[in-house]
């Protein structure tokens, strides 16, 4: 009896040992709360963010609605009222995160929204009668 009692006390001592060694994954797992809490100052917290912030050398110009643009003008390009000279930049689909290079050229007339050449729209959204929400950053 000695031995079967002293057998179940060390077979108990390792086990609660083990326990102590057992890890509970769900406990690290990134929840809306805990993400949003351990994410760092100044950080991206998902990738649609990432892509609508701007890059290193390039500055932020806002925000439009684009149209297709003269679709027999190749090219990669967007016609907008936020700029008043030719520059380069990049252009973010606000929905799906989808990103193109592209010549920034000023709108010649006033006008909300801004015109996008076919290339562009063809990379950046599903459907060419999309009207996307985009935003615009020059380099």
């Amino acid at each position: 009896m000695r031995i079967r009692t002293g057998v179940c006390a060390v077979a108990a001592v390792i086990g609660m040992a083990g326990c102590g060694m057992m890890r509970d994954d769900t406990a690290d797992a990134p929840g809306p709360v805990a993400s949003a809490r351990t994410a760092p100052a100044g950080t991206a917290q998902t990738p649609l963010e990432a892509v609508t912030r701007p890059l290193p050398g390039e500055s932020s110009l806002g925000s439009s609605v684009a149209s297709l643009g003269d679709p027999t003008r190749g090219g990669f390009w967007v016609r907008t009222a936020l700029v008043t000279a030719p520059v380069k930049g990049r252009v973010v689909n606000r929905q799906s995160g989808a990103s193109v290079q592209v010549d920034l050229l000023p709108m010649t007339k006033a006008a909300d929204g801004a015109q996008m050449s076919l290339a562009a729209m063809r990379l950046l959204t599903p459907s060419l009668t999309d009207l996307p929400d985009v935003m615009l950053f020059s380099s």
